[in-house]
């Protein structure tokens, strides 16, 4: 126990717990609680400190090579609607609550051109402070 307590401490495995964190936090936005859900769900346990140096290898490639579906990816528009959510102070549970209740739909991409622009002002006319949140 104390050797491989010693071994999880190494330089190395320092460095993947580092660059595990970054993805989880930086690339794919995920909080603590997601990405512990994640690992017990891949097997890895809810403890990065407790794997060694070549489980974090595992893991910190399984992460890397994750892509979102390509059909939950936003568009050059949707990433200007993107923006303006996060300008307006709006979380993706808003915005997709906004999305059901006005146009029955859950995405940007399947929102149609009027509901795309009808969107896109409501949120440009929210950060310019013309109309408040409801």
């Amino acid at each position: 126990m104390q050797s491989e307590r010693v071994a999880n401490d190494s330089q190395a495995c320092k460095d993947l717990r580092r660059k595990i964190q970054a993805q989880r936090t930086t690339r794919l936005g995920w909080n603590e609680y997601v990405f512990r859900f994640v690992m017990e769900g891949l097997g890895y346990g809810r403890s990065l400190r407790a794997l060694d140096e070549e489980r974090l290898a595992e893991l910190l490639t399984i992460l890397t090579q994750y892509r979102r579906d390509p059909a939950f990816t936003y568009d050059s528009q949707g990433k200007y609607m993107y923006r303006l959510q996060k300008d307006a102070g709006w979380s993706d549970t808003v915005l997709r609550q906004f999305m059901v209740i006005h146009y029955k739909k859950t995405h940007w991409n399947i929102l149609d051109e009027a509901e795309r622009a009808e969107l896109i002002g409501i949120l440009e006319d929210i950060t310019k402070g013309e109309i408040h949140e409801r």
